[in-house]
């Protein structure tokens, strides 16, 4: 289970948001990884890159996370894949 957190443009974008967040909610963020994924949506729409944190140990963790992060200002959506 992971939370999605951000999407970026470019890897190298969403490379240097990951640690930027990691390092400004390190109390969250800190221990969980980096998995970016691609997103392609598509003619005329682009490409995206998630990026999500994890792994977390079920979907109540990641939900709690997501709740946590949000008080904060961020976006955060649970990622099921």
């Amino acid at each position: 289970m992971r939370v999605h957190i951000a999407s970026f443009r470019s890897e190298k974008g969403a490379e240097h948001g990951w640690d930027l967040l990691q390092k400004m909610h390190a109390e969250l963020l800190g221990d969980l990884d980096l998995e970016i994924r691609k997103i392609d949506f598509g003619a005329g729409m682009s490409v995206f890159y998630r990026v999500q944190a994890g792994p977390l140990e079920n979907e109540q963790g990641a939900k709690e996370l997501c709740e946590r992060l949000k008080l904060r200002g961020l976006y955060c959506a649970v990622a099921f894949f």
